[in-house]
């Protein structure tokens, strides 16, 4: 019994000259998930959104914010941000789009390029991750009626969000709630000293 009580006695001796163990740092690119009932806010102003970087997308996150800027506010500059284009290289895209649609529907897609004041959006992120060797094959692997697997290399952030759509008028103002929310995947890849949206699967997808 000496024995072992006296090995016993040494590893203690050796855990407490070591110290606490110290945690991984953490990937500083790789956002925190949100807690339950945190909600960011995407508005048709950089004041009234929780956003501080909206128009430049240093990290992920700001990425992502910018996109739901850019579909909320219908803003060709923002939209060319996330995707490290240029705002003609943006509209050249959406016009050959729809060169082949007749008068009446290219009507109706220019009205959609109209943003509501009205409406706003909420987001939380539910969870994010970069990829790795170990990772890779999974977070490739298409969703749903997806034929091809996404875009994404190891290094990459992926980012998971529910979104919600609000109104502040209308016959039914406020937010839209859980399980009606909108679930988001973007696959974001470092360009530069930027973050550019290089896939991502969205709600219908």
């Amino acid at each position: 019994m000496l024995r072992p009580l006296a090995t016993l006695a040494v590893v203690a001796i050796a855990a407490l000259l070591a110290g606490p163990a110290t945690a991984a740092p953490r990937d500083p690119d790789v956002p925190r998930p949100d807690p339950p009932g945190r909600w960011r806010v995407i508005d048709h102003t950089d004041e009234k959104s929780t956003s501080k970087c909206i128009g430049n997308p240093i990290t992920p996150l700001c990425t992502v914010e910018t996109d739901r800027a850019c579909l909320l506010r219908k803003d060709d500059k923002l939209c060319a941000a996330t995707v490290g284009r240029t705002v003609d290289d943006i509209r050249l895209i959406r016009e050959e789009s729809e060169r082949d649609y007749d008068e009446r529907m290219r009507a109706v897609f220019a009205k959609s390029r109209i943003p509501r004041l009205d409406e706003y959006e909420k987001f939380r992120v539910i969870k994010a991750e970069r990829a790795s060797a170990k990772n890779l094959p999974r977070l490739k692997a298409p969703i749903n009626r997806r034929s091809k697997p996404y875009r994404v290399e190891i290094g990459d952030i992926v980012i998971t969000i529910d979104e919600v759509n609000c109104w502040r008028s209308g016959p039914m103002p406020g937010c839209s709630t859980p399980p009606y929310g909108l679930k988001w995947i973007y696959f974001l890849h470092r360009k530069g000293d930027q973050w550019v949206i290089v896939d991502e699967h969205y709600p219908g997808d």
